[in-house]
């Protein structure tokens, strides 16, 4: 960066440092007319269940700070939030290590470290459910957060996975494997690109694949195919190798067991505890040019299998094949899919067929 970038970088680093140190600083009290006026009737008529009204008559102050501060934008809006927050009163000046805990809660005790962490112990040795202790804790800490003079952490926004490489670039890719200077360059290289062209596998998962996890299978009508089986205990799975990487990782196997690495050893690497097994391969590849840096992008290569099994996987089977939790990836990936014809997608929903738990297609 430059002089003046890392200047300004250096002081925004200072200070962010001097705030760290020197803790939350208490923020003026929001203005309640600023809220819609049924809301505010609303916090105004609000009286809490299971707290005694002189012990009420103490926490209000802090309590309507606290939901003015989280600013419900509708009347319907103010119950829920208004009970969750006079809960969060009612344990906050009781709670154990509060230094005098008959004295009112004032809000500024509020900007205590770790404050909301421990109203979520509590939380669970009341054997509150997760699903309303998440509630609670969002609530509480959106109201927290108004009481902070100090600006927000920035919000670290979410970076969409890699599109995919094109057809001509994947049989480069191939060529480049095939034609590395020594065989175990050659064989290390070929994993990465079959493994990943043909089966999504990355280096998470390139880690945990050992000679013995291949296995040869049937595919029906007596067609032989590869099955690959990824260790650990990350994103354990198996996954049937695509024909048309399938060669390429079979010569990968080949030149292994010539090197007689043992049926046990991993494909890429010697340990499995290695983090980067992928970037010694990628580095250590040359080609014809010598001046040229080989450029390859392990998670590219997965997003390309991604996309060719998107067209024809059903999804549930497609994010277990690729060790995904949730489809936020095939999201992104959606615009580098290839439109289906009109035709085929017509002839696939007049023929839908109705699968229920514990029954088969539904008879016409």
């Amino acid at each position: 960066m430059s002089r003046a970038a890392a200047i300004r970088h250096a002081k925004a680093a200072i200070t962010a440092a001097v705030e760290a140190t020197a803790g939350p600083t208490l923020a003026e009290a929001p203005d309640p007319a600023a809220l819609d006026p049924e809301v505010l009737d609303a916090i105004t008529g609000f009286e809490p269940t299971g707290i005694p009204a002189r012990r009420w008559g103490q926490l209000r102050p802090v309590w309507e700070r606290l939901i003015v501060g989280y600013a419900p934008p509708r009347r319907s809006a103010v119950r829920g939030p208004a009970s969750v927050l006079a809960g969060f009163c009612d344990w906050a000046a009781a709670r154990p290590g509060r230094p005098d805990p008959l004295s009112p809660l004032r809000a500024d005790e509020l900007l205590t470290f770790g404050l909301v962490d421990a109203y979520d112990h509590h939380l669970v040795l009341k054997h509150v459910a997760d699903a309303s202790r998440a509630t609670r804790r969002t609530v509480v800490r959106r109201a927290l957060a108004a009481l902070d003079a100090r600006d927000p952490s920035p919000k670290i926004a979410y970076q969409p996975v890699a599109g995919p490489y094109s057809a001509e670039k994947c049989a480069q890719l191939i060529r480049l494997a095939r034609n590395q200077p020594t065989e175990a360059r050659r064989r290390e290289l070929s994993f990465v690109v079959g493994l990943g062209l043909g089966a999504g596998l990355d280096g998470r998962d390139l880690r945990h694949v050992r000679r013995d996890g291949f296995a040869d299978t049937d595919l029906g009508e007596n067609t032989p195919g590869l099955v690959v089986t990824v260790g650990g205990r990350d994103r354990p799975r198996s996954v049937v190798v695509r024909r048309l990487y399938e060669p390429l990782v079979r010569e990968a196997l080949a030149s292994h067991d010539r090197a007689r690495r043992g049926r046990t050893a991993p494909v890429i690497g010697r340990s499995a505890n290695r983090r980067n097994v992928t970037g010694p391969a990628v580095e250590h590849a040359v080609t014809a040019r010598a001046a040229e840096t080989v450029a390859i992008e392990v998670n590219r290569l997965r997003a390309t299998w991604l996309v060719a099994a998107m067209g024809a996987v059903p999804l549930g089977v497609l994010l277990d094949a690729a060790g995904l939790r949730s489809a936020r990836s095939i999201t992104d990936l959606l615009p580098y899919c290839p439109a289906p014809e009109p035709a085929a997608v017509a002839s696939a929903l007049a023929h839908l067929q109705q699968h229920l738990p514990g029954h088969g297609p539904a008879q016409p």
